[in-house]
């Protein structure tokens, strides 16, 4: 099952950056739409439990970068400990700030948009995040299996 598994999890991190590249292929007016989409769902949920607080428009985007490079970095984490990468903690930041400058680039070529270093670093943060928690589960996981293992054997 687990060779069948990473198999499928190396599909999804690679699907997870086309998703991420497809989503910089917009122009600067169909990424605006999005993003007005998620700040009036987002508002809406805040003003529909009496909070009156509004999120803003740049404050969406840069929630959206972070959320989706957490999600990368925990799927490039698993990845690469399913293919029994020792190192995969310091292999998978490397990578996620490699899609994150592509990301960057492709935005270049589209109207509208601009390519910014301080968005490839707001990227790797949540990359770092999602790695970090994949990092601390598979240490937890490892503790409390090992400590159910010793109890067992005695």
């Amino acid at each position: 099952m687990r060779k069948i598994g990473r198999w499928v999890v190396l599909a999804a991190a690679i699907l997870g950056c086309l998703y991420i590249w497809h989503f910089s292929m917009a122009d600067g007016e169909r990424s605006a739409i999005t993003s007005g989409k998620a700040l009036a769902f987002l508002n809406q949920i805040l003003s529909d439990w009496g909070i009156s607080f509004q999120f803003a428009h740049i404050t969406v985007r840069k929630i959206g970068h972070f959320i989706g490079y957490f999600i990368l970095g925990s799927w490039v984490s698993l990845t690469l400990w399913l293919f029994e990468f020792t190192h995969y903690r310091i292999i998978s930041l490397p990578l996620c700030f490699l899609v994150a400058c592509a990301d960057e680039s492709i935005q270049k070529f589209f109207p509208g948009r601009v390519a910014s270093f301080r968005d490839v670093l707001l990227d790797s943060a949540g990359a770092a995040c999602g790695i970090l928690l994949f990092s601390c589960t598979v240490w937890a996981l490892s503790a409390l299996f090992a400590g159910r293992r010793k109890k067992i054997e005695k």
